[in-house]
């Protein structure tokens, strides 16, 4: 018997605790879109546990050109796979981006084929860069009105027609289907979690941008921008960009502040480990109540004026001061577990 329709009913992923806490939540789609596909698969997933030992609790990235793109900007079939193996999956990657003009019909068909087995097995599939939402979840299908069923962030369900341009005018859809459980999570990932946190603050990170400075480096970026913006609101010169430049600012200080309440909340979770830890702990809530003012502003006010930006350069600042002696309790740590 075939099947014509199938949803499977899931429902974005909201960090219910981080709300409780007046914090943001998971503000990256990415990871969001993971945490609502494993707690379909597992029946739970903790955010902060994802966001910790996959390393985006620690990440931070900024542009030349501000943008609200900060925190995937990286080699994304490279992060899907790593996020996917820490959390015990196998997972098989499917694009038409790269492909020839000439080949990417068939490698359409193939992937709807794929997304379609995956469904119908009963496991949804996480989808990137097409024209509606950066993430998303595949969650179903409908033959009858020929289109796939998706849930992007704000849990706004979205239909995706088979046939449709998704981006640029072309067929663009890339996706991760998870495959078999190889895994449950081991006592070094811990370890290995601030390992990535210390290569990132010292930009060993790949990048697939240009322009784009990560860890310490991409905080001195932000303050330059945002004494940037400062001058040239002063100067009238970026009159015209100021509700576009404080929007990106709100997204891109939603994403940091969230990253580091997560790196916080994580590292409390094994700090009775060792005292280093505890110093860590401290140091990582300390960059959170830094940039707070800075979220809390934009989510709020709307536009800011040059003594605003000014006053929040110098929180980017601190901040950036807070996670290095963060960086060196974490090196500590590890340097003392001979990793």
């Amino acid at each position: 018997m075939t099947i014509e329709k199938i949803d499977l009913g899931i429902d974005w992923f909201i960090d219910k605790e981080a709300l409780g806490r007046g914090e943001p939540g998971l503000t990256n789609s990415f990871i969001s879109s993971v945490a609502g596909l494993l707690n379909y698969l597992d029946g739970s997933v903790d955010p902060v546990w994802l966001m910790g030992v996959t390393g985006f609790a620690f990440k931070i990235c900024a542009g030349e050109k501000f943008t609200n793109c900060g925190m995937t900007a990286f080699n994304r079939p490279e992060i899907i796979r790593e996020v996917f193996r820490i959390a015990g999956y196998e997972c098989e990657l499917m694009s038409t981006s790269t492909s020839f003009i000439e080949q990417k019909e068939e490698i359409y068909s193939k992937t709807c084929k794929a997304i379609k087995r995956s469904l119908n097995n009963g496991i949804p599939v996480l989808a990137w860069d097409n024209s509606l939402s950066k993430w998303a979840l595949i969650k179903g299908y409908d033959d009858l009105h020929k289109c796939l069923l998706s849930i992007i962030d704000d849990n706004r369900n979205i239909r995706l027609d088979y046939q449709r341009p998704w981006l640029n005018g072309t067929m663009v859809l890339n996706i991760a289907a998870p495959g078999e459980k190889i895994s449950e999570f081991n006592d070094n990932a811990f370890d290995m979690s601030l390992v990535k946190a210390l290569s990132h603050s010292m930009g060993e990170a790949k990048i697939d941008r240009t322009g784009f400075r990560t860890g310490l480096a991409a905080y001195k970026m932000l303050a330059m921008l945002f004494e940037w913006w400062a001058s040239g609101i002063e100067t009238n010169t970026i009159e015209n960009e100021n509700l576009t430049l404080s929007e990106n600012a709100k997204i891109c200080s939603a994403q940091i502040y969230s990253a580091r309440c997560y790196a916080r909340q994580y590292l409390a979770k094994y700090s009775d480990k060792n005292n280093m830890l505890r110093h860590a702990e401290y140091c990582y809530g300390s960059v959170a109540s830094y940039l707070k003012p800075i979220w809390d502003y934009f989510r709020k006010e709307g536009p800011a004026d040059a003594d605003i930006f000014n006053t929040f350069a110098s929180y980017i600042r601190n901040a950036s001061s807070a996670e290095e002696q963060g960086l060196y309790y974490l090196r500590e740590y590890l340097e003392y577990q001979k990793i």
